[in-house]
């Protein structure tokens, strides 16, 4: 019995942690894209190389300068659509870069600094419907007024940002009915629980 009452002690945490995290849907790691570690054939390597699956398709083609990432990218799903595109500087994704689902529609764009997203991005569902934009700022934080969407093109959520921190958040439903705001108004700094998990460094 004892055994028992400490085991629902353990798992009351857990759930009050998952319910406090869905309360932002948009997880910042959807915006991140990670390219496999493409690192150069040689550590001192400088100029173009080619990677290749096992069918021979070709993977990727990147550009290096004394072993590091340097220059064009460009990487290729197994039925030869281009999957990422876009620039390195010393192994970091710098300026404007793009990612596309497997059947060619665009996924995600915007720009890099540092290897960090800044400034305007779009993301895109694989009918090619908006999915979500807004600003970054430094260490990838929403700054501002970001939108989320509905496949069917309807808004679905506005949240407001400032300083890092969500300070408001409405919603509609996908007949284009609201906008409905949250019961619980204490979203702001003083209130960590409910800031997006991504946040958490």
């Amino acid at each position: 019995m004892n055994n028992l009452y400490i085991l629902i002690l353990l798992c009351v945490p857990l759930s009050v942690s998952s319910q406090t995290g869905s309360r932002e849907e948009v997880d910042l790691n959807n915006y991140v894209e990670i390219d496999e570690n493409y690192t150069a054939p040689k550590n001192d390597h400088d100029g173009p190389w080619k990677y290749y699956y096992k069918s021979g398709a070709i993977e990727a083609f990147a550009n290096y300068r004394y072993g590091k990432l340097n220059g064009d990218f460009q990487s290729y799903y197994k039925n030869g659509l281009i999957k990422s595109e876009g620039h390195y500087k010393d192994n970091k994704r710098k300026g404007f870069w793009q990612f596309y689902y497997e059947n060619g529609q665009i996924k995600k764009k915007g720009n890099y600094r540092y290897g960090k997203l800044r400034g305007y991005f779009r993301s895109y569902y694989q009918n090619g419907q908006l999915q979500s934009e807004g600003n970054f700022i430094d260490i990838e934080e929403r700054q501002g007024l970001w939108q989320f969407y509905y496949e069917n093109g309807q808004l679905k959520e506005e949240h407001l940002y400032k300083d890092g921190i969500l300070v408001s958040k409405k919603w509609f439903d996908e007949d284009g009915n609201g906008p409905f705001e949250p019961n619980d108004t204490r979203l702001g700094k003083y209130t960590p629980l409910l800031r997006p998990m991504s946040w958490i460094k």
